[in-house]
């Protein structure tokens, strides 16, 4: 985005010389200026004969594993099989020598692919632990929204008093036009934001083949994303789930892995039933294949923790993560914290997660996922994470063993009997583990980030903030600045020349949903809203707009528009020449604004800033957002 401060630079493979993987640092200078250096990791494609070799070996474990011959050995005659292939294709060349190594207790051979990628052979079934179908959904309803009073936050229009920033010489032109023009009207098709976002990462129904299965898992996600969307936290449920899928969880604040676990090399492992093809290993996932951050089992990927702290240091910063996994720290040695695998768990807190749970040693379905429900239902009423967890253990029993007493009246000894098992309580316990703070909240106890200096380093997205569209921190915008990083929020421009949402053609909105504090009585921010539109099209209906809104409980309780292309009084502004349009850009200025929010002490709001642009997507407007805060 031009003017915007900050620069890139675009490294085509043929535009420097290097010979497979390697680091490359790269530095921007500007006369006698030199920025901080950045370095990124370069991967060399995979070769047409790493690829192929891969496909052939997953060729040569499938035709194993899905004979039926397979399907009737004794564990000890499937390691055999498996090991027998494995020692073959290690003779051939086909993969690593000496790579080949056996987990025996969660039955899995794990081998390196020719070019170091990790495979595996699970010679085993996933531990699928249920009961009756009966009892699965029967409390994913308990929590609540606070109920909101009624009362309403009084309007108040743009305040006057030009604030910081720049605006140029030349004198300021002011248009009259008759205005009728109500801002309730851009905001109707914008759902309720309410608490927060979340999603449902429900891989499950791709591992069964029974109708009555498939309806055991997705029947109660779906009831739980209703509930969920009905008290706030708006939930997409994907039922499709991809690698792909899981590079993009720093964007909700609840996140939900619902599907198989296991470990792979006595790691914790995100187990998926996408299949390794060609094409993924070629395009889509090479990077994470060569960084280790996935494997190949049994043709199909497994996530591993190197993944996740492969994210921005702070990626997960406004997020709690839920795993419903198997094994998600670890399994054996029972109750013993000393001897967990944290490292699924430290992959995620170490990039600023709010808090994660998961189980440690495999877990009954219902009891793991009833247990997330509940605690995630207790932090939209408002529970610290702690609290969150505590009322989940309250209701469903500290481990699946109490819970499983509860529900049946029998023992877990009993159960494995039945299952011609022997029980082993080092292994046949499942208890759920608390990482993280233990006193943060769903909802942000105050406002954060108002000030725009903490931000997300790939995508310069203001932390704490949620974003629909083109939102981002920048320091300056041509001649304009402010103090220090501000934000911005688009009808898409520069590297992202496209924003859609609401009413309007394009537009992009950022929010926050948090508490407001019983010593508070008003927000303030500054603005400065910036566009292509004038002088053309003042009169018209490319009536770009700047509104703010806020709701509580799902009612919207103040609508704003403070600017709009025919109502505001525009200066012309160097240094900036957005994409498309023509060469002469506006600002208003830098203003001062002020919302009396005495009404809502001590409860949740919903605080968004919103730019539509009205009528076409050729002409950009902006607006710059700063100093927002409480007093």
């Amino acid at each position: 985005m031009a003017g915007d401060g900050t620069y890139s630079i675009k490294l085509l493979p043929g535009s420097f010389s290097v010979t497979g993987d390697a680091e490359i640092t790269v530095t921007a200078k500007a006369d006698t200026e030199t920025s901080d250096p950045v370095t990124i990791k370069y991967y060399a494609p995979l070769s047409n004969d790493v690829l192929n070799n891969i496909q052939a070996v997953d060729s040569s474990i499938n035709s194993l594993i899905d004979s039926a011959s397979f399907e009737s050995m004794t564990e000890t005659e499937r390691y055999s099989a498996a090991n027998s292939l494995l020692e073959e294709m290690e003779t051939d060349g086909k993969i690593v020598a000496s790579s080949v190594e056996y987990d025996a207790e969660n039955k899995i051979l794990s081998f390196e692919y020719n070019g170091g990628i990790l495979g595996g052979i699970m010679i085993g079934d996933f531990e699928e632990l249920l009961l009756d179908n009966s009892i699965s959904a029967s409390r994913i309803s308990a929590g609540s929204r606070e109920v909101n009073d009624g009362s309403v936050v009084p309007s108040s229009g743009s305040s006057g008093g030009d604030g910081g920033g720049g605006g140029g010489s030349t004198k300021s032109v002011s248009v009259e036009y008759d205005v009728d023009y109500d801002a309730s009207d851009l905001i109707d098709s914008i759902p309720d934001t309410g608490v927060g976002t979340a999603v449902i990462l429900n891989s499950f129904p791709a591992f069964e083949d029974l109708p009555s299965m498939i309806a055991y898992r997705s029947d109660f996600y779906q009831t739980l994303k209703s509930t969920w969307d009905s008290n706030g936290l708006d939930t997409i449920l994907d039922t499709d789930v991809t690698v792909a899928d899981y590079r993009t969880l720093d964007q909700y604040n609840v996140v939900l892995i619902a599907t198989h676990g296991s470990t792979y090399n006595g790691t914790p492992a995100i187990c998926l039933a996408e299949p390794a093809t060609y094409t993924k290993n070629e395009n889509d996932y090479a990077i994470e294949l060569k960084a280790h951050r996935i494997a190949v089992v049994n043709g199909c990927y497994w996530i591993l923790p190197d993944f996740f702290s492969a994210y921005n240091s702070n990626a997960f910063e406004d997020s709690f993560i839920l795993s419903e996994c198997c094994m998600a720290l670890g399994n054996g040695n029972g109750s013993n914290s000393a001897n967990y695998d944290y490292s699924m768990a430290n992959a995620f807190t170490s990039h600023l997660a709010k808090a994660y749970i998961g189980f440690h040693n495999s877990v009954f379905a219902s009891y793991s996922r009833e247990f997330m429900a509940t605690y995630v239902n207790a932090l939209i009423s408002g529970q610290t994470s702690a609290a969150a967890y505590s009322s989940a253990v309250a209701v469903h029993g500290a481990n699946h063993e109490v819970w499983y007493t509860k529900q049946t009246g029998g023992s877990l000894a009993s159960y494995y009997a039945s299952q011609g098992e022997t029980y082993d309580p080092l292994l046949h316990i499942a208890y759920p583990v608390l990482r993280g703070s233990s006193d943060v909240v769903l909802v942000n106890s105050s406002l954060k980030n108002g000030y725009f200096t903490l931000f997300k380093a790939a995508s310069s997205a203001p932390s704490y903030w949620n974003a629909i569209g083109d939102v981002r921190t920048v320091t300056q915008l041509g001649e304009i600045t402010g103090d220090g990083r501000m934000a911005i929020i688009t009808s898409g421009i520069g590297s992202k020349t496209t924003a859609s949402f609401g009413a309007g053609t394009e537009g992009s909105m950022m929010y926050q949903t948090f508490i407001v504090p019983m010593s508070a009585s008003n927000l303030t921010f500054d603005y400065n809203f910036v566009s292509e539109e004038p002088m053309e099209y003042v009169g018209s209906q490319f009536n770009d707009s700047f509104v703010v809104n806020i709701s509580s409980n799902g009612t919207n309780v103040f609508n704003n528009l403070y600017e709009s292309i025919n109502s505001s009084v525009w200066s012309p502004v160097d240094g900036i020449d957005f994409y498309g349009g023509d060469e002469t850009t506006y600002q208003t200025g830098w203003k001062s604004a002020s919302i009396n929010l005495s009404a809502y002490r001590g409860k949740a709001i919903t605080l968004r800033f919103i730019i539509f642009d009205m009528g076409d997507s050729i002409y950009d407007s902006a607006c710059l957002i700063d100093n927002i805060k409480l007093n």
